[in-house]
């Protein structure tokens, strides 16, 4: 397993460079420049930010686990469970303090308390960012900012995120283990649309490190002042190794014309890959060749969703074999027995609820007062 690369990114050649590497790196000393060191620790965090409030989460793996649990046992749709609260950090800080809480602050949007210390760096300006925004897409001069935080032991588990930034993500205090794996490892994950399920949280380190060198990947650790680059469109596992907080920033998306196809299109490594092509060179002949096949797919006529889905997966696939992308394994795959749930994405809008049973209770009562 090759060892990650560290860099220093002082200079707008350096910074260019890691975004075009398209490789994992941990960055030295680039938010040194920053007040990051105000909110170091878990102590001084509490002390001048305990009562700001962020929404807390459910591991998301732990969280469906359940509910196919909830489905096996009842044989019937499991009921929707809120997965999310808001708390307080301080009321945070104490519930973590249990080892078997599964709660996270993750992806939250850093309160706006919190954003003038948090950067932006000054190399950043050099490729045109220059702000910070509070979550997720933000404009083209900005980064956006997201927060997490949780105890030794809880874990974002293996997946890759879906607006294909640019992600750089600070470790302010604790420790983390990252490993990530190139887009074209999905068949080696097993992948559905944005998730492995391969889960390497408690793996023994052996049978980690065996699988992370089939697969591709990369493993490392992240310590207090170190930031870590995240390709566009990697998967990655994070471990807390202990009770740690990391502020992701997320810059330099694709073009509002691929995020808006994206949108529409259902999730999948596929169709990731041919993402990643895309980004890569957007004024590409082969890449406005990639996107006038998708585009012209998704707006064909099909019987139903699952024909559409297996439609459109079938020409992610062959693109990805003519541009050499992923490698064809020719396996079954949690994805082929999965047509139904996955043709969600084209199944068009019910009517809504509310007004379909005044519609009938309107049709009922007026047979009802039918004069004879």
């Amino acid at each position: 397993m090759p060892p990650v690369a560290r860099v220093r990114v002082e200079t707008e050649a350096a910074m260019r460079a890691l975004l075009a590497s398209n490789a994992p790196a941990i960055v030295e000393g680039m938010f040194d420049g920053t007040r990051m060191a105000e909110i170091d620790t878990v102590d001084k965090l509490v002390r001048r930010f305990g009562s700001l409030s962020l929404r807390m989460s459910k591991n998301y793996a732990n969280g469906l686990i359940e509910e196919v649990h909830e489905f096996l046992a009842h044989r019937r749709p499991p009921k929707p469970k809120s997965q999310s609260r808001t708390v307080t950090i301080a009321e945070y800080v104490e519930m973590v303090k249990d080892p078997a809480c599964d709660w996270l602050l993750t992806e939250c949007p850093v309160p706006s308390e919190l954003v003038p210390l948090v950067g932006p760096p000054a190399v950043w300006s050099t490729v045109g960012v220059d702000k910070l925004f509070q979550g997720y897409y933000p404009p083209p001069d900005a980064a956006g900012t997201l927060w997490f935080m949780a105890n030794r032991g809880n874990a974002s588990d293996l997946h890759t995120d879906w607006d294909g930034h640019h992600v750089l993500h600070h470790q302010v205090f604790g420790s983390k283990r990252w490993v990530m794996f190139p887009p074209s490892a999905g068949p080696k994950l097993h992948a559905v649309t944005i998730f492995g399920t391969i889960r390497l949280r408690g793996m023994p380190a052996a049978e980690r490190e065996a699988f992370v060198r089939y697969a591709g990947g990369i493993e490392c650790e992240v310590h207090p002042g170190e930031t870590i680059y995240v390709p566009p469109f990697y998967y990655h596992d994070v471990e807390y190794l202990e009770h740690a907080l990391g502020v992701a920033f997320r810059l330099l998306g694709p073009r509002t014309e691929v995020h808006e196809l994206k949108k529409d299109l259902h999730r999948g490594y596929y169709l990731q890959n041919l993402w990643v092509r895309i980004c890569a060179d957007p004024d590409g002949a082969a890449s406005r060749s990639i996107v006038d096949e998708l585009r012209a797919a998704l707006d064909r006529d099909y019987p139903n969703a699952i024909q559409k889905y297996r439609a459109i997966e079938q020409l992610a696939r062959t693109l990805c074999e003519r541009h050499a992308l992923v490698e064809n394994r020719w396996k079954i795959t949690a994805t082929d027995c999965l047509d139904m749930v996955l043709a969600q994405k084209y199944v068009p809008p019910r009517p809504e609820w509310g007004r379909l049973k005044k519609a009938l209770w309107a049709a009922k009562n007026l047979k009802a007062w039918r004069l004879p």
